[in-house]
């Protein structure tokens, strides 16, 4: 188990999910298929800022606690006349208080200069949301509020996303590991599996959503 888990660059979470099947409830179903989260998996590479890039920013936020604040910005280029949507930078940090990530996020949204932010506006979030709107950057910085109704559509297109082969994700990163841990329950809630996060795939769809994708 040890040479194919090193040959295939996989961590101790996707080695659980897929090969061993230990799930904290067995009932609960995965929402991402195991084969096309891989597929979806490059190699990262440092990312260099041109004027250019068309880039989307998804925001979720956390103040202390045990939550992450994340923000992942999406850069969308053609591929055999495709959009290919690219998480080019991350920030997630869940150590610190709310200004903290605040200034990372706005530091961003002033370096990456995207056309769209996505902020979920849940609880605390409307107040990063009205910070980060205020700040006068150029680009459009709008709020999502996420329910019961609207959570499976936006985690939809995410799947969507991926069954489409057009969403591009670094290699052996922490949000590979929240995709192949995110269940649906048999109630039908979406949610993180055992002691798993969901942060990073909140703030993935959030992008997906500032971009319109699939809209």
């Amino acid at each position: 188990m040890g040479r194919v888990q090193q040959e295939l660059n996989l961590s101790d979470a996707q080695i659980s999910s897929e090969y061993e099947m230990v799930f904290s409830a067995a009932v609960d179903e995965a929402v991402f298929d195991f084969g096309l989260v891989m597929a979806a998996q490059v190699k990262a590479e440092p990312y260099e800022h041109s004027a250019s890039d068309v880039l989307y920013i998804g925001v979720d936020p956390a103040g202390q606690g045990k939550d992450f604040a994340v923000a992942i910005a999406l850069k969308v280029d053609r591929e055999n006349g495709k959009e290919i949507y690219t998480a080019v930078q991350m920030y997630r940090k869940r150590t610190g208080v709310s200004e903290q990530h605040l200034n990372a996020v706005s530091q961003m949204l002033e370096e990456l200069d995207p056309v769209c932010a996505t902020v979920e506006k849940n609880s605390m979030g409307q107040v990063w949301l009205e910070n980060l709107a205020g700040l006068g950057y150029p680009c459009q910085i709008e709020g999502f509020n996420t329910t019961a109704a609207s959570k499976p559509v936006l985690i939809g297109r995410l799947q969507i996303a991926l069954e489409r082969g057009v969403l591009r994700i670094p290699k052996g990163s922490v949000i590979v590991d929240e995709l192949l841990a995110f269940r649906r329950t048999d109630s039908g809630k979406l949610e993180a599996g055992g002691n798993a996060h969901d942060d990073t795939i909140m703030a993935l769809s959030l992008a997906l959503q500032a971009a319109r994708f699939n809209q």
